[in-house]
């Protein structure tokens, strides 16, 4: 392995690239997972915490490998900007421009801004050549995780270009930049304004509750000029605004409306936040017969299945329990299994299992789970077939436990008179503001609980900042004791 010498104040150090090279893959590899854990079922607050220490740690190596590559008289060397650089021209992703950016960031602390024009300079050729605006993203990604007074000069900066490249990127790091987030929620959100800039302006106002930015979501609804994707979001941010407790009037009306039609039409294109928003206001009148049609039509599309166990799950109604393990009983079948095999993505019964145990709190694991089915002989054989589209062959519940039916039809026979028809369920809790609170503290919870909990909460007391389950955990302990509870259970 090559040694490559380098000077610093401390004397002759030598820095390894390929170990450099390692930290940066690993690096962007976590925030990717980590990006994918924050709301996922399957990791809860001391998985995260892991994830967290290793990306900090690869983050941390890259910083060092810069400082004790510096050479007379630099304040920093070149040898981990090289390696993040470098994955960045060969992918173009988020991940490794949050990577880049992070290092860039902390080079500009020191008196070099060169690395972050550079970054500027291949997000704005990215966005220009048609190829998305991930460089961009990954920039911004890393700006909102300092949250500093840096930052937040670089974000407003980048609102001061005027583009909408770069309004976005400043509205995505302005999420930990409170004294920003009013100010460009004003700017970004009168009539005219760039589609994608709305809406992240209109998530950003939803998410850290800027009551004031209500008339112009509702401008926004009131446009015939206003696409679909951008009135949806709209319309779910002024569901946080208002509250769960409120009356809501005309602009709840208002928004109720287009979440529901945007439901009915193309659930899979809304979001799990803007459907819980519309499920927990919802009348049954209109939620359960939508449900229903989506679970008869499954059984010829089981994308429609899907949508309404994802329904289900947000909606926390104890009286669809007998329903998801009629469901998990008929996809357990030998017929349903051997299906799986041909295409993964038509077999719901972990994601069935999987709402069964976030509503009930029976987490799928140890004596509630099963061993994977036995592939049939000729399965090879069977996902060689051209005939089945690629996107069915992808398993989208690759990450969930098979769940025992019989084990949990036992438990749901002896547990079932606990739960109330009447009232709505997380994690085996009735809703309430306490058991609420109780579950954003609990270091067992799922993220997907946890996240649910926050954006409740949220709903229940009125506009205001909702909890960042995906914030770093020392923020998230700080964040709690303002709420008034305490992480618990690690």
């Amino acid at each position: 392995m090559t040694h490559v010498p380098a000077q610093s104040d401390h004397g002759q150090l030598r820095v390894i690239p390929a170990i450099v090279q390692r930290h940066a893959e690993d690096a962007s590899f976590y925030w990717a997972r980590h990006g994918d854990a924050i709301s996922a079922t399957e990791h809860d607050w001391q998985s995260l915490q892991r994830m967290e220490r290793l990306l900090d740690a690869h983050l941390e190596g890259l910083r060092v490998a810069q400082l004790e590559s510096a050479q007379a008289r630099a304040p920093i060397g070149d040898v981990a900007w090289s390696a993040a650089k470098t994955r960045l021209n060969r992918w173009g992703t988020s991940d490794e421009s949050f990577v880049a950016g992070t290092l860039a960031l902390h080079a500009m602390e020191v008196g070099s801004p060169g690395w972050l024009e550079e970054l500027q300079v291949l997000a704005q050729a990215q966005s220009e050549a048609g190829r998305g605006d991930a460089i961009a993203i990954g920039l911004a990604s890393a700006a909102r995780r300092r949250g500093d007074p840096l930052s937040e000069k670089l974000a407003l900066h980048w609102w001061q270009q005027g583009s909408p490249l770069w309004r976005r990127a400043a509205l995505i790091a302005a999420y930990s930049m409170p004294t920003l987030q009013a100010p460009l929620i004003h700017d970004a959100l009168p009539k005219g304004a760039e589609p994608s800039v709305i809406i992240e302006s209109a998530r950003l106002a939803g998410a850290c509750g800027i009551a004031e930015a209500l008339p112009a979501l509702l401008a926004v609804l009131n446009e015939p000029s206003s696409c679909m994707e951008t009135k949806r979001v709209a319309a779910a941010a002024i569901g946080r605004l208002i509250g769960s407790a409120a009356d809501g009037g005309v602009a709840w009306r208002q928004a109720e409306a287009v979440l529901l039609d945007a439901w009915i039409t193309a659930p899979e294109q809304v979001a799990d936040e803007e459907l819980l928003v519309w499920l927990w206001r919802a009348a049954p009148a209109t939620t359960v017969p939508a449900i229903e049609r989506m679970l008869v039509e499954g059984n010829e599309d089981r994308q429609r299945w899907r949508e309404a166990l994802r329904a289900i799950r947000l909606q926390g109604d104890p009286r669809w329990l007998s329903v998801l393990l009629q469901c998990m009983a008929h996809q357990s079948q030998e017929d349903e299994i051997r299906r799986f095999f041909v295409e993964p993505s038509s077999n719901l019964a972990r994601l069935a299992g999987d709402v069964f145990a976030h509503i009930t709190g029976a987490r799928i694991g140890h004596q509630r789970w099963r061993e994977a089915p036995e592939p049939p002989d000729d399965a090879d054989e069977a996902m060689d077939n051209p005939y089945v589209p690629a996107a069915a062959k992808r398993d989208p519940d690759g990450a969930l436990l098979w769940p025992d039916v019989e084990v949990l039809s036992r438990e749901w026979s002896a547990l079932s008179s606990s739960f109330d028809a009447a009232r709505r369920y997380l994690g085996g809790e009735a809703v309430t503001e306490s058991s609420l609170l109780q579950m954003l503290g609990n270091a067992k919870a799922s993220q997907q609980q946890r996240w649910q909990a926050a954006l409740l909460l949220q709903l229940a007391r009125g506009p205001g900042p909702c909890f960042d389950v995906g914030a770093p955990t020392p923020a998230q302990d700080r964040a709690l004791a303002t709420l008034g509870t305490t992480s618990w259970n690690w």
